[in-house]
């Protein structure tokens, strides 16, 4: 990924602009801010505000804490007075769920938490296993208001892993423009989104290629406003030949096989994060025919035999 433009590096070059990065860890990835500006100094300040309105998020959606909302509410089964940033994410999550027909589901945990025990044993767990779990699957098993979040089934759980990353990276580039910081990207562990550059270039990003671990990329692509999020099998696989790996399919408890990575580029990070991971399981004919339907929304899907399917407007870089 780089700000390959003759001006832009002309500009940094000779002092007038600099570019500042910083690097975090929050929801299991890093975080990587990055700034297009004329004074350093002072860009540090709200590249600190940036990371601690990132930590207050990650105390909301982090289903790895016991002490965060999205916890709290996976111990009890009910959430009252939820925060705002979690009605508003399970709202999204719920629209992106309609549009892919389930294909996007937010309460597969407790198939990822059965999946992770059994593979940690070296044993990999049976369909008809994964299918007794189903019961506790299913987003209308959920009353969300802003009074409350509650599950209607017994043992259900969330994980906002396919969407929260997303409306974190969307709420860290506002951050970083309300102080003033309107040249600005954020990446977090490859999902991106980036504000407008005043030398009217786009942010180059290169694509994974998902059968090379060395970080090489299969595509790159241009992002002048909007973001860029990817999913893939290669992420966390929990067996050798990517067959089961972290994204499920909700009808079945079992991930979808045809397909090894999707990227998606949309006008928020929170709505490509999710649609990626809606897509990885509708499969390649639906996914794409989904996001034609879309207005502002693109994608980039590789199969298992690493064939690059494109939507009409995918924006291909040089």
């Amino acid at each position: 990924m780089g700000l390959s433009t003759t001006l832009a590096r002309r500009l940094i070059e000779s002092g007038e602009l600099s570019r500042v990065e910083d690097t975090h860890g929050a929801l299991g990835t890093y975080i990587r801010l990055v700034l297009l500006t004329p004074d350093r100094p002072s860009a540090q300040a709200a590249i600190d505000a940036t990371f601690a309105r990132i930590a207050q998020l990650e105390l909301i959606f982090s289903h790895h804490r016991s002490d965060s909302a999205l916890g709290r509410l996976n111990a009890t089964g009910q959430l009252p007075s939820p925060p705002r940033e979690l009605i508003e994410v399970l709202q999204q999550a719920q629209r992106v769920h309609d549009w892919t027909g389930g294909a996007f589901e937010v309460t597969i945990q407790p198939l990822v938490d059965f999946i992770e025990q059994r593979t940690a044993r070296a044993a990999v767990p049976t369909a008809a296993e994964l299918q007794a779990l189903l019961p506790r699957v299913g987003f209308t098993k959920i009353t969300l208001d802003s009074d409350q979040i509650a599950f209607q089934q017994a043992g259900m759980s969330i994980t906002l892993d396919g969407i929260a990353k997303g409306y974190i990276i969307d709420a860290a580039l506002a951050e970083l423009n309300r102080h003033g910081y309107t040249q600005a990207m954020v990446d977090a562990g490859g999902d991106i989104a980036g504000s407008p550059r005043d030398d009217g270039a786009s942010w180059q990003i290169g694509i994974q290629d998902p059968r090379r671990n060395n970080g090489d990329s299969i595509a790159v692509t241009k992002l002048a406003r909007g973001a860029l999020a990817t999913s893939g099998d290669y992420l966390h696989a929990y067996t050798a030949n990517f067959e089961l790996h972290h994204i499920l399919d909700p009808r079945t408890g079992l991930s979808p096989l045809e397909l090894s990575s999707v990227s998606i580029v949309a006008p928020t990070a929170c709505l490509a994060d999710a649609l990626a991971t809606g897509v990885m399981v509708l499969g390649a004919e639906a996914g794409l025919g989904l996001i034609e339907r879309l207005p502002d929304v693109d994608g980039l899907l590789i199969t298992k035999t690493n064939t690059v399917i494109r939507s009409s407007g995918f924006p291909i870089g040089s």
